[in-house]
Parts: C-alpha cells; sequence; structure tokens
C-alpha cells in the first residue's frame, strides 16, 4: 500500500514526520496495522512545509540566523530584525498579496506561497553578521568564509545627493527622512537577497548557480555581465544582478514592487524539506 504523506484533510505538514514519531494505522474489513514512521530532512534542516491541497496553500517556516556584530546607528538590532522578517515575507511569498508572482505551479496546480521566517539558533540557516553603520558603508554578502549584512544609515540620502549633482533634470535630493525610508526598503531588499544566497546554494549549488547570481554576474569580481538587463515590466528576479541601476533609482517604489523571488526558486525552496526516512 502506498501514501502520499497527506491525511484525509488533504494536508501535508513535513512535520509530522521530523519532529515526532508519526504512527500510521491502515485497516479494512479484516486486518488493523499500525506502523510507526520516523524520517529527517535529506536536504537541510532549516525549513519546514505544510501544503493544503483543498485551500491550494502552501506555508514554509525558514530558520534564518541573523547576528548583531557592530551598531553605530539611531536602530536596534530587534529593529533590523523586523526589517530583513518584513523582507523575506515580502520577496520570498508568491500569493495573492502581491502585484506580480502570485502563485507557483506544481504539475497542473496554482498553490499561493508564504513563509514565516523565524530568527533562531536551533536548525537554523549559517550565522549571518549584521553591522549597523552610519559612515564607511559596507557591501553585504553571503558566501561560505564571509557572510555579512549591512545596515548603511544615510547611504541613500547621498547616493541621491550626488546622482543630482550630474543628472539634474532626471534625479532629485531627498530630505533625510526620505532617506531613511529608502534605507531601510534597501536594507529589506538586501538583507532578503542574502538570505536567499543560501537557498540558492542548498538546492542549485554554489558556484555555478548561486554565487554568479544565477548566470547574471561574474564569479570572482561579482561583475554584472553586460547581457543581464532589468525587465522593463513584470518580475525582477530577487537573485539576479542586473546593469541598468540608475532606472531602479528612478521609479524605487516601482522596483521594490516587481521584485520577487522566482517560481523556480520558491519550488526550489518547497523541494529542500525532502524526507529521507
Amino acid at each position: 500500500m502506498e501514501w502520499n504523506g497527506f491525511s484525509k484533510d488533504k494536508i501535508y505538514d513535513s512535520t509530522w514526520f521530523v519532529n515526532e514519531e508519526l504512527s500510521v494505522e491502515i485497516s479494512n474489513k479484516q486486518v488493523i496495522v499500525q506502523k510507526k514512521i520516523e524520517a529527517k530532512y535529506k536536504q537541510v534542516k532549516w525549513v519546514d512545509v505544510k501544503i493544503n491541497n483543498q485551500t491550494k496553500k502552501i506555508e514554509a517556516n525558514l530558520r534564518i540566523n541573523l547576528k548583531e556584530k557592530e551598531n553605530n546607528t539611531s536602530l536596534t538590532f530587534d529593529d533590523l530584525l523586523v526589517f530583513a522578517k518584513n523582507g523575506v515575507k515580502k520577496y520570498w511569498e508568491r500569493n495573492s498579496n502581491r502585484i506580480v508572482g502570485t502563485s507557483i505551479q506544481i504539475h497542473k496546480d496554482y498553490y499561493e506561497f508564504f513563509i514565516n521566517p523565524i530568527n533562531t539558533k536551533e536548525k537554523s540557516m549559517p550565522t549571518i553578521g549584521v553591522y549597523s553603520l552610519n559612515s564607511d558603508y559596507g557591501r553585504s554578502r553571503n558566501w561560505w568564509a564571509s557572510r555579512k549584512l549591512y545596515y548603511n544609515e544615510g547611504e541613500s540620502f547621498h547616493i541621491y545627493l550626488e546622482i543630482s549633482k550630474y543628472y539634474p533634470a532626471e534625479y532629485h535630493p531627498i530630505s533625510k527622512e526620505e532617506g531613511t525610508i529608502e534605507d531601510k526598503k534597501e536594507f529589506e531588499y538586501t538583507a532578503t537577497h542574502e538570505i536567499g544566497h543560501e537557498i540558492l546554494q542548498a538546492y542549485g549549488g554554489k558556484y555555478e548557480h548561486s554565487y554568479i547570481h544565477k548566470g547574471s554576474s561574474t564569479l570572482f569580481t561579482q561583475k554584472v555581465k553586460p547581457n543581464s538587463h532589468l525587465p522593463s515590466s513584470g518580475e525582477i528576479d530577487l537573485m539576479k544582478y542586473y546593469k541598468d541601476e540608475y532606472l531602479v533609482l528612478r521609479d524605487k517604489n516601482n522596483f521594490y514592487a516587481r521584485v520577487v523571488a522566482e517560481e523556480k526558486d520558491v519550488i526550489g525552496l518547497a523541494w529542500l524539506t525532502k524526507l529521507q526516512f
């Protein structure tokens, strides 16, 4: 007899198998057989998944591990943690709350995908150090030997101030208050991108998938490849690099509304919950 892991209510939950001993009862008119089932995750330990085949919704718990390393700004680490979690939900979910990237397709069915980021040391991704700076800004990264995430306070204000000097007809300075809002949005996006590298590494490989930003950048210099252009409409892949940064600065709200984890990457995240009995 075969069983696909779903309950009679058409629900599958990977934690049933890995967090507790599951007892299954198989019966017919003549005999009742009880069997205990134990399993563990085959790929990674930092994500669980729950699939509801009635509502066509998938929910994932993603265990990240952000740790404060340095803070020279007015924000607390808890503030930055909220921003990072919001970013994960905003850019790794694919559901009807979004303008684009509203579902994933599995076989012939479409599912909404929801994610719950949990910051913990237990069964989590490798630690990413968080640096909150107000000068000497840093560049975030997630390589096997260096995992750093920077909140650069005041950077957006200075970027718009400088670019407006060279292109006054197209770009205008923003206030420091507007700059603070942009810094927050940038951190949400950057944190989610760096966390996403761990997902890409796990299902697609380090050097052939994650570190080259899915073919959009070089490996060692991390330069954007000349043919990687920002899409004029539709989805913008969270995990790719694009040449046309000046277009992003023209309308960042449009950019953030269209950025989303690609369907293939989200399906890859769900695949990482594969079990081994």
